[in-house]
């Protein structure tokens, strides 16, 4: 039978977990999805000598800083369905974060790296709290009723895809490419790619912006034959003057490495110009940048 729990949550521990006790107990129990004050009724998924990990039941008494997440798939107590793995914070409002983050930064330097009275600074705060992404990385899959083709993020500790209507952190320009190019992968047959078999074509779908509004769109498959692409290049095109490009990236190998090395420009624009302050720079698909634009002039200038 199911250990069932009545536990306060204390604070944050990495990942969006809270880290909770119950009355009069020693034992640590880490709660996805839980939040600082929270008064929780968990049930225990594992257990061991000194903590356990458990999942939220019911909500019996909210924290200070608990907000409702905005994301419609971000876990949350009386939420129904499969959560999306992609955001773990969502739930504290984000003056609360920046807090806990810095709280954690402070417990790595003293407990792991021994290190006492260091001055750790207070977080800087992102310019923008949502729809802040320049990237997006979008896999594919077989919906779970086999009726057509899945296009999200992965559900918590899973290769599950949970499909995606909308996200908040992805500019909205990022959104509609995803979902128009999964509409055309359905029409032109493209089966996605199964890890498990390593059989399928589309892997993922990877959309980079600007802060001038323009894209270039990656399509990543595990064979380099792609049926179609004309068809797909010129139909998105349509869709969405902003995108300046449109490539195709190979990955033919049974991994979770998302990219291979062989790139081909299907049209268009080679690279995005990308402006961080002062400085501009030129940068492909597969380039490093930090995806969150606004914050990394902040890194820059600091």
């Amino acid at each position: 039978m199911s250990e069932k729990l009545t536990v306060r949550a204390l604070r944050m521990a990495p990942e969006g977990q809270a880290v909770a006790k119950a009355e009069g107990s020693p034992r640590v129990v880490f709660v996805p999805g839980g939040a600082p004050g929270d008064l929780l009724e968990v049930e225990v998924v594992e257990a061991k000598s000194s903590f356990a990990r458990a999942r939220i039941l019911r909500l019996l008494e909210p924290g200070p800083d608990r907000v409702e997440p905005p994301c419609p798939l971000h876990a949350a107590p009386g939420r129904p369905g499969p959560a999306c793995g992609g955001c773990d914070w969502q739930h504290l409002a984000y003056p609360a974060q920046l807090l806990h983050k810095a709280a954690l930064v402070r417990d790595c330097v003293e407990r792991i790296a021994k290190l006492k009275d260091v001055d750790i600074r207070p977080t800087l705060p992102s310019p923008k709290q949502w729809a802040y992404r320049n990237k997006v990385m979008v896999p594919f899959g077989e919906r779970p009723d086999g009726k057509g083709l899945a296009a999200g993020f992965y559900a918590a500790g899973s290769h599950r895809i949970v499909d995606l209507p909308a996200c908040p952190v992805q500019p909205d320009l990022s959104v509609a490419i995803v979902l128009k190019a999964k509409a055309l992968a359905g029409e032109l047959g493209w089966r996605p790619y199964d890890g498990r078999t390593g059989q399928g074509l589309l892997r993922h779908v990877f959309v980079r912006t600007n802060g001038a509004g323009k894209a270039l769109v990656t399509v990543v498959t595990r064979a380099a034959h792609l049926p179609g692409a004309e068809a797909f290049v010129t139909r998105l095109r349509e869709a969405f003057p902003a995108v300046l490009g449109i490539h195709h990236n190979l990955q033919p190998l049974k991994t979770s490495v998302i990219l291979g090395p062989q790139w081909r420009c299907l049209w268009g624009a080679r690279a995005l110009e990308e402006k961080l302050g002062r400085l501009s720079f030129l940068v492909s698909p597969g380039a490093f940048l930090q995806v969150n634009t606004e914050a990394a002039e902040l890194l820059y200038e600091a």
